[in-house]
């Protein structure tokens, strides 16, 4: 089993199968990141792998937690008053890849080309799926086959709050949708690449803070008939209570 270019984080959130707003963690969780190589006995399942990943992170970050119940405000996503416009998908579509794997080669060129035409593909994934940005304009993400489920847990990461799909609709859809770049790359662990990558293209890091406010993220979603209504839930959350941030030696 690989883990490559993955923080911290990631690996509590996988070690424990939480969302990431499950997470109450120091910040340099999300910014450490570690290549990790491990062999799995024949036939560990899942669960295994789960408890497995817990044991690690014990045993060589020290880390120490502990799981509670906070009442949180939270985003719900919810049908709009003229109900949903979804396009169903091609049942022959994949469901896109993780951004993570982009090479600093491929955020270079990205840079590059916003430098010369003022648009960059970000990256092209399976399924048609594809990330984009125009300078000094919104990230354009373009998703497929993904369910509402799925959906809200994407928009978490660009809005204030975590969003949780109260729509009770099932099947699978595609989207596109306006997100601001800064929050785009922040959400991608690209933030520092892609602006190294700016910098050495003649560019300015300003050219990401278009639309702070994340209104274009709530302006997508109504395109489709939805919207975020906000409200308050009880969630499980996993305090982590410490941690080195240096594992102990292979």
């Amino acid at each position: 089993m690989d883990y490559v270019n993955a923080s911290v984080r990631d690996l509590i959130r996988t070690a424990y199968g939480l969302k990431d707003y499950q997470i109450t963690a120091p910040r340099w969780m999300a910014a450490a990141r570690f290549d990790i190589e491990a062999k799995l006995p024949e036939g560990a399942g899942r669960e295994q792998v789960s408890k497995m990943l817990q044991s690690l992170l014990e045993d060589r970050f020290k880390l120490a937690a502990h799981l509670t119940k906070d009442e949180r405000d939270v985003y719900a996503l919810v049908v709009g008053k003229n109900g949903p416009k979804l396009k169903a998908t091609d049942p022959d579509a994949r469901n896109g890849a993780d951004l993570k794997g982009m090479s600093e080669a491929d955020l270079k060129a990205a840079a590059e080309s916003m430098a010369k035409t003022g648009t960059a593909v970000m990256a092209r994934m399976p399924g048609g799926n594809t990330v984009s940005f125009a300078g000094g304009g919104n990230a354009t993400i373009h998703s497929v086959g993904v369910t509402l489920g799925q959906l809200a847990d994407s928009l978490t990461r660009y809005v204030d709050r975590p969003v949780m799909d109260a729509t009770g609709i099932e099947g699978k859809y595609d989207f596109t949708l306006e997100v601001p770049p800064g929050s785009f790359m922040t959400a991608a662990g690209m933030e520092s690449q892609m602006h190294a990558a700016m910098g050495a293209a003649g560019m300015s890091a300003a050219t990401a803070a278009s639309d702070p406010s994340g209104a274009s993220v709530f302006e997508s979603v109504q395109k489709y008939g939805l919207r975020l209504e906000k409200r308050k839930a009880p969630i499980d959350t996993l305090v982590v209570d410490s941690a080195e941030k240096a594992p102990t030696e292979n």
